[in-house]
């Protein structure tokens, strides 16, 4: 996938950022030789590093990426915070900017302590023919002595073409198009997430009947409960522990009412959403794919669940996951149409999740 990232210098008196184009597979380190491109400076020194700041939609005070020499022993005391420390050159964006609006700050301690901003503002699916990592847009320019100038519309447009044509012939080990390998298992996702609200599990199956599901790719049992006979939310609901059903599973009988609990279990969900109700995130994420979906409670919503954490989008190995269980559910519902039994909604929870189609 792309990243649209903005990049701003922070505690000047006005804006001065660039919006940059890029593989969402680049290491930190690649976007540091574009950041100097981008805002015209070179520097070879190692006194450099990126603070995480928001990840996956949570705050966090901790990580710093710095240069090799730098990481030395995994936690080192600085500025009396406990930092992790990471090689710029062994991750990549997609490590730590997983959801719209995450962050890090660049700080560059050789040059009078400068910062810059780095936001993730969009993903969006690589254009075929387009070149990255590439520049769309800029706001304003630095200056020595009043932070920054102000440049007009075509004095930028202009920079926009300078800083381009640095990246192509300055990074030429970076610049190429961008295959869109996640493009798969999102469009089977909702392709799948489709055919199964058409389908409406949930006229046949409790949402207090759990069932398990071997999934292969990594070998763990999974617990899957069925959402909608309640009639209030609608989709599945996967638990990745069997410790975390005996909390949840009398939660989910009422599940608006203890959203927050289940939001303690170590789960994903799909949960299917009125138009109005999805997060802009997960729109802009279902009209990359040009799969149409009409009505209410009809769009689908794929969120990654920790304790403790904002719910994010599923990962490539949770997607996996999710379409092993869809797959499976469908077999067993055609299981169950020649005859196989599946516990009693009012059976204790030991016998509800007896069942497995693994």
């Amino acid at each position: 996938m792309i990243y649209e990232i903005k990049i701003g210098l922070r505690d000047v008196s006005s804006s001065v950022w660039r919006k940059i184009e890029l593989d969402s597979n680049a290491t930190f380190h690649e976007l540091y030789e574009i950041l100097q491109i981008a805002f015209d400076w070179k520097s070879h020194h190692q006194m450099r590093s990126f603070l995480v700041y928001r990840t996956g939609g949570n705050r966090i005070k901790n990580v710093e990426i710095t240069p090799k020499h730098k990481v030395g022993k995994k936690k080192k005391e600085i500025l009396h915070h406990s930092f992790i420390k990471y090689d710029e050159k062994d991750v990549k964006l997609s490590d730590w900017l997983k959801t719209i609006k995450d962050r890090v700050i660049y700080v560059d301690d050789a040059e009078n302590g400068i910062e810059y901003e780095i936001v993730l503002e969009k993903i969006i699916r690589p254009e075929k023919g387009v070149l990255y990592p590439i520049c769309t847009s800029v706001k304003n320019i630095e200056s020595k002595y009043t932070n920054f100038t102000d440049i007009s519309a075509y004095e930028s447009k202009c920079l926009v073409k300078i800083i381009n044509e640095r990246i192509a012939t300055e990074l030429t080990y970076l610049v190429g198009e961008v295959k869109d390998n996640s493009a798969w298992y999102w469009k089977q996702l909702f392709i799948k997430a489709k055919e199964l609200h058409a389908s409406a599990p949930w006229k046949g199956l409790h949402e207090r009947q759990v069932f398990s599901v071997n999934d292969q790719h990594t070998g763990d049992t999974l617990y899957v409960s069925v959402l909608g006979s309640e009639q209030d939310i609608f989709g599945l609901l996967v638990f990745l522990e069997e410790k975390c059903i005996e909390d949840a599973i009398d939660k989910i009988k009422n599940i608006e009412q203890n959203v927050d609990r289940i939001m303690e279990q170590r789960s994903l969900l799909l949960s299917y959403e009125s138009r109005i109700d999805l997060l802009k995130e997960d729109y802009e994420l279902i009209k990359l794919y040009d799969i149409p979906f009409r009505g209410k409670k009809a769009w689908p919503q794929f969120k990654s669940i920790s304790p403790g954490q904002t719910p994010r989008q599923l990962d490539e190995i949770e997607a996996k996951m999710m379409l092993g269980v869809m797959a499976q559910l469908k077999d067993m519902r055609n299981g169950l149409h020649t005859g196989i039994e599946i516990a009693n909604q009012d059976a204790d929870i030991e016998s509800a999740y007896r069942f497995s189609t693994s």
